[in-house]
């Protein structure tokens, strides 16, 4: 660790790493406070220069957390894992009406911060610093953990910073058959099943409390996207696969948006599925788990 802790453990010793590229000119200026060296992420740049939150699927995926939240509570100490350019971090913040926290390994993504009320870290969670113990009441982890070779002992880090009523709210692509060049070319390792996602969280000590696919209209188009992208250079797979080609295509999308959003129930596949999860307390169900033969 660069810097040492402050008295207050929520505000950090201020650092930066010095000469690193900016990504576009959507860079804004605030204070970034280094917790942990910059290290090379699997994440494609591009994203972050087209991710917004006017981007159809941005608004889709809060909609579909939110209605998957409900009234569960999630506490004064939040932390977004991966929070890149400050997108998702932003759209909680003025939903909960109180600070959100961000942290990410990739310097430039987080120098496109916007001014929020929530603290940016450079920080690498699998250093599980001991300040930060039991200390976050939820973690927010969307579209990431399909970015981590070894999934498992990730999400165990992640369970060193919750409290022991904490909950960990996590955002996966889904349908491995939809799996194509965008996921490769974006640095995704893997698409997920529910079974799947499941068995990891349990594995790292993880309880899932509710669960949900949401992008059902969207299938058909990413089988589309699959074969599309074959054919196109790895820039043009990670711009073509993310935005759409129109303003006609847009709102065709936008449409499939409110017409899944109006639905009474949530749907039983789609391209993306969301949990929230609980840690388990005991050493001893985590052992269950084990026993039980997820592994």
């Amino acid at each position: 660790m660069s810097q040492g802790f402050a008295s207050n453990v929520s505000t950090l010793g201020a650092g930066v790493v010095a000469d690193v590229p900016v990504l576009n000119e959507q860079e804004t200026t605030r204070e970034i406070i280094e917790v942990s060296k910059c290290v090379p992420v699997n994440m494609h740049n591009g994203y972050y220069n087209t991710a917004n939150v006017d981007h159809f699927w941005i608004q889709w995926r809060f909609e579909a957390i939110k209605r998957l939240l409900g009234d569960t509570d999630l506490g004064n100490q939040i932390l977004e894992v991966g929070s890149g350019n400050g997108v998702a971090q932003g759209q909680f913040e003025k939903w909960l009406d109180k600070p959100v926290h961000g942290c990410d390994l990739n310097y430039g993504a987080l120098r496109m911060t916007p001014p929020m009320r929530g603290n940016v870290y450079l920080y690498n969670v699998l250093d599980c610093c001991p300040e930060w113990k039991s200390w976050y009441n939820s973690i927010l982890l969307l579209d990431v953990l399909e970015h981590i070779d070894n999934s498992i002992e990730f999400l165990k880090a992640l369970r060193h910073h919750l409290s022991a009523e904490g909950r960990l709210i996590i955002n996966v692509p889904a349908m491995p058959w939809l799996y194509s060049r965008y996921d490769s070319v974006g640095g995704h390792v893997q698409r997920y099943t529910m079974g799947q996602l499941q068995g990891e969280l349990s594995l790292a000590g993880f309880e899932v409390e509710k669960q949900c696919y949401w992008g059902a209209n969207l299938v058909p188009v990413a089988a589309v996207r699959k074969l599309m992208v074959m054919f196109m250079t790895d820039e043009q797979a990670m711009s073509n696969g993310f935005n759409p080609p129109s303003e006609a295509a847009e709102r065709f999308l936008r449409g499939l948006m409110r017409l899944e959003l109006k639905g009474w129930r949530l749907p039983e596949c789609g391209t993306s599925l969301c949990v929230v999860a609980k840690r388990r307390e005991s050493v001893e169900e985590v052992k269950t788990a084990y026993q039980q033969g997820v592994r």
